[in-house]
């Protein structure tokens, strides 16, 4: 399948291969110890990889076990959904009391934030808008993920001072479909697949780890 010139050019890198290779043997590389140890690591690398992909091989993953997967681990899948948010933030617990003490009291929102907000946010009444998963800080990730629409938080502590979050509509996850998540589920049955095999290999072969000399220093 390749052009002329292709096929000339990995001809002519073989030849070099085969011929310098020759040039070490003839002058005793081969043996030297440090050589043998590569070659040796290099032969082992090449038949772990063998190995793997032959036990991939010899047991393929069937449709009906994909689907079985997908069936019974939505939970893997299903998106983190969204939340349409406005906060209200203040450098002090004290203030940020009071201000929960107003909003039970029946005080708007979005007027506290314009008031109190010590961030971007004044102006916009406290707005952020949609927020997903990963982008907040995790203590108030948490603590806007667990509203339902309507709903006020208790007091979260951030770097950036004490917040009030407030859900305005909250957006769940989808399910994507199976064939979309179809290769991912492959791979992780694999993965699990050849996760047994390397204990059941450990079993038979242990592993011993000298930690004195790994935590040596070398001089």
């Amino acid at each position: 399948s390749f052009i002329p010139d292709a096929k000339e050019k990995i001809l002519a890198d073989l030849v070099d291969v085969k011929i310098y290779s020759l040039g070490a043997r003839e002058r005793g590389l081969d043996q030297r110890p440090d050589i043998k140890r590569r070659i040796k690591n290099m032969t082992e690398e090449i038949l772990a990889r063998v190995f793997i992909t032959a036990f991939a091989d010899s047991v393929p993953v069937s449709e009906d076990t994909l689907r079985q997967y997908y069936e019974t681990h939505h939970d893997e899948f299903m998106g983190s959904g969204k939340v349409h948010a406005r906060h209200i933030v203040v450098k002090t617990r004290g203030e940020a009391e009071e201000l929960i003490g107003e909003l039970k009291k029946g005080a708007d929102f979005t007027e506290l934030a314009k008031e109190h907000n010590i961030d971007s946010t004044k102006q916009s009444g406290g707005e952020i808008g949609w927020v997903v998963r990963g982008i907040m800080v995790k203590s108030f990730e948490n603590a806007l993920f667990a509203l339902k629409p309507g709903d006020i938080s208790p007091l979260v502590e951030t770097f950036m001072g004490f917040h009030i979050i407030q859900a305005e509509d909250v957006q769940a996850g989808e399910l994507p479909g199976f064939e979309s998540v179809k290769n991912s589920i492959r791979e992780k049955i694999a993965e699990a697949r050849l996760r047994d095999l390397k204990d059941e290999l450990i079993k038979k072969h242990p592993v011993t780890i000298n930690k004195e000399l790994l935590e040596k220093k070398s001089n």
